[in-house]
């Protein structure tokens, strides 16, 4: 949540009559939000192979955009760590230049909407990892 927040300037909260207190939060707080994971839901964790020079293991989560996001006024916030933000399909986001395990999340993306429109939180998710320069795919 608080890396949804600095990257794109994006809050997803619930009102709450205690809000949180720590700096990182300050826009929550400034919007009578706390910070609310309950519909988050998994979609995928990818772990970069051994010997890369940075490693990275990720999880995933997808959420439908309801009353309980924010975006901030005037769209998207650049962060210095993220530029040129903006809202894609899947498919549109498959098409740009984009790395090989971003693409096979697209895809898990477009086929759990399609299977699990709802977004089931027992729904069951994929573990990326690489062996012998290939994707290992295993349920978790």
């Amino acid at each position: 949540m608080r890396e949804l927040l600095e990257e794109t300037g994006h809050l997803i909260g619930r009102k709450a009559a205690t809000l949180p207190r720590h700096p990182d939060w300050q826009a929550y707080r400034q919007k009578g939000l706390a910070p609310s994971l309950d519909r988050l839901r998994l979609l995928a964790r990818a772990i970069t192979p051994p010997g890369m020079h940075r490693r990275f293991d990720t999880w995933f989560f997808v959420t439908r955009l309801d009353e309980r996001h924010v975006q901030p006024d005037g769209g998207f916030a650049p962060s210095g760590e993220l530029e040129e933000l903006k809202w894609l399909t899947p498919e549109a986001a498959m098409a740009e230049d984009t790395r090989e395990i971003t693409r096979v999340i697209l895809v898990e993306l477009i086929n759990r909407l399609k299977e699990d429109p709802r977004l089931d939180p027992a729904w069951p998710a994929p573990c990326y990892t690489t062996q012998h320069d290939r994707f290992k795919r295993k349920m978790m």
